[in-house]
C-alpha cells in the first residue's frame, strides 16, 4: 500500500482538488492511520462523490468512513472469537476421541526432534499414520519452533497452529468430525466439501480482520458463522448478545483533547 497514491486520491478524485490546508491535515492522518482501511474509506468516498458530488469537507467525510469501518471490525471480534474459539477446542477433542489418546500426535514431533523420515510413521494412537495428518501436524509443529516442545495436549497443538490447520485436520477426519455434528433436520445435510468451503470462507475474512482489512460481505459471513456454530449447538445470537450486555467498565482517558490532535 503506497500512502502517495491514497493522497492522490484525497488531493483531486473526491470530486473536487483539495485546498492546501485539507492536503496537510489529511497527510498528516495518513502517518497515524491504518492504510488498509484508508484505502476502503477513500473508495468508497470516492463512489460517493460520484453520485452525490464533492462532500463539503472530504477530510472530515473520509474519516467519518474511516471510523465506521473501524467500528465494522470491532463489531466483528466477538463473532470471530466464539467461531475461532469453539473450532479449535471442538476439533482437539475429537481428534482425542478418534485417536483414542490425548497425545496422538506425539509421534510425529518425536520424528521431527530426531530428524526421522516423517514417512517410517505407522501409527498415530490407535489409527494407522495418514499422509495427509502427518504433513499437516508436522507443518504446525515446525510453525511453533521451540514452542512444540511445551505441547502436551491436543487442546495445545490447535492452540499453537493456525485456523488453516484446524480446517485441514476436519476435513482430514470428516467422517468422524460429522458424526459429532448437530445437523439441521429441515435442511440439506452439508457435505465435507460444503463445510470446507464455508470454513474458509469465515477464516478469510477473520484473517482480513485480524490484519485490520475491512472485510467484505459482513452479513454473509455472520449467516456463515451462525450456521457453522450451530452444528456445536451454540446460539451465536445468545452468545454476542451476552457480550453486549456484559457489565463492563467504561474506558477512560485522561489526556485532554487539544487542536493538535486532529
Amino acid at each position: 500500500m503506497n500512502p502517495s497514491d491514497l493522497a492522490e486520491i484525497f488531493r483531486t478524485r473526491l470530486g473536487a482538488t483539495q485546498p492546501k490546508l485539507q492536503i496537510e491535515l489529511f497527510d498528516a492522518d495518513l502517518m497515524r492511520s491504518n492504510l488498509d482501511l484508508m484505502d476502503a474509506s477513500l473508495k468508497e468516498a470516492r463512489a460517493i462523490a460520484v453520485r452525490a458530488g464533492a462532500p463539503q469537507n472530504a477530510r472530515d467525510a473520509v474519516m467519518a468512513l474511516y471510523n465506521v469501518k473501524l467500528a465494522e471490525l470491532s463489531q466483528l471480534f466477538p463473532i470471530f472469537f466464539l467461531f475461532e474459539s469453539a473450532f479449535r477446542t471442538f476439533t482437539a477433542a475429537r481428534l482425542k476421541a478418534i485417536y483414542g489418546d490425548d497425545q496422538w500426535w506425539r509421534p510425529i514431533r518425536d520424528a521431527l526432534t530426531m530428524n526421522r523420515d516423517l514417512r517410517r510413521l505407522h501409527r498415530l494412537g490407535n489409527l494407522p499414520a495418514r499422509r495427509d495428518v502427518v504433513d499437516t501436524v508436522a507443518h504446525l509443529l515446525n510453525g511453533m519452533g521451540r514452542g512444540a516442545a511445551r505441547v502436551t495436549t491436543s487442546y495445545d497443538l490447535l492452540e499453537g497452529g493456525t485456523l488453516a490447520h484446524v480446517e485441514r485436520l476436519i476435513a482430514s477426519h470428516w467422517s468422524a468430525v460429522d458424526q459429532a455434528l448437530r445437523h439441521n433436520p429441515t435442511q440439506a445435510k452439508l457435505t465435507g466439501t460444503t463445510f470446507n468451503n464455508l470454513f474458509k470462507l469465515v477464516r478469510n475474512a477473520r484473517n482480513d480482520a485480524y490484519h485490520h482489512r475491512s472485510v467484505q460481505h459482513r452479513a454473509r459471513v455472520v449467516v456463515i458463522v451462525e450456521q457453522l456454530l450451530d452444528l456445536l449447538d451454540m446460539s451465536l445470537t445468545l452468545h454476542v448478545t451476552a457480550v453486549e450486555k456484559a457489565p463492563i467498565a467504561k474506558l477512560n482517558f485522561s489526556i485532554a483533547v487539544e487542536p493538535r490532535h486532529g
